[in-house]
């Protein structure tokens, strides 16, 4: 007969941990969306008085010919200002779904700056490629759009299931988008929203979350998740880089502007 060792008994597996993200809290999402609602509240109530006055143009709309007479806060204020109520509910809960996501992730910090410099990418690129008047947070909100898209896909091996369902839903997103910018009889400026999409994609890479699983500094044994980009002198310098560009392109335009003012409207509108 012959005998067969006895049998090793299994080795206690250890216990899987659930790693929490480290998410921030919300409020400026908030803010931003008092402002821009008290801006609203503004227009509405002082539309009455303005006399024949466009509202939009008086409250700071882009308009290519004033930016390039100097009035370079055009960059900043379309931001802020909406055409009618429903430009504004649109883009205000726009805001209020994409900013609440990005803030909880980057932070309020990070969320300002991918929100206020994709605002101004978005106002230069209409500046330079659209003739026409234009206003909304559209261009911000693209570049949240961009700034998660970014977060998810830098991040996806360890979000696993849940980024490559959220990528395939943002891409289904910008394809309605650029279907409805692109319709016959549409008045969405489209070069500001890549625009903007274009200048938060950048702002998201150079600034956004890097999440990595490392050993807890608290709990020995045990692993968190920390992020390993975080918001250094290094990286607010860069910013400064990348924003002094997005001032060069606007100050090339009101040179040009200014040098060959019979230019083609749409280049130089």
């Amino acid at each position: 007969m012959t005998e067969h060792p006895a049998a090793e008994p299994p080795r206690p597996q250890p216990a899987p941990q659930r790693l929490t993200l480290p998410l921030q809290r919300v409020w400026l999402t908030y803010v931003l969306l008092a402002a821009i609602g008290a801006v609203f509240l503004g227009q509405l109530a002082l539309a009455p008085i303005e006399g024949d006055i466009d509202p939009i143009i008086n409250w700071g709309a882009k308009v290519n010919s004033l930016i390039a007479a100097g009035q370079l806060w055009r960059l900043v204020t379309p931001i802020f200002i909406h055409g009618s109520l429903t430009h504004f509910l649109f883009n205000a809960y726009a805001l209020y779904l994409f900013g609440r996501r990005v803030e909880s992730a980057y932070g309020a910090m990070r969320l300002f700056i991918v929100f206020f410099f994709s605002g101004i990418g978005g106002t230069i690129a209409s500046l330079w490629l659209s003739p026409y008047v234009s206003v909304g947070a559209s261009g911000a909100l693209f570049g949240l759009f961009a700034a998660e898209a970014v977060l998810l896909w830098r991040n996806r091996a360890l979000l696993g299931a849940y980024a490559n369902s959220r990528l395939g839903n943002l891409l289904v997103m910008a394809v309605l988008n650029l279907f409805i910018a692109l319709a016959p009889g549409s008045q969405i400026d489209l070069w500001a929203h890549v625009g903007g999409a274009l200048t938060g994609a950048l702002m998201a890479a150079w600034i956004g979350p890097i999440w990595r699983v490392v050993p807890s500094e608290i709990s020995f044994g045990q692993r968190e998740i920390r992020d390993a980009q975080s918001l250094t002198p290094l990286r607010i310098l860069g910013v400064l880089v990348l924003s002094g560009g997005l001032l060069a392109l606007a100050l090339g335009y009101v040179v040009l502007a200014r040098l060959y003012p019979n230019l083609p409207a749409g280049i130089i509108g």
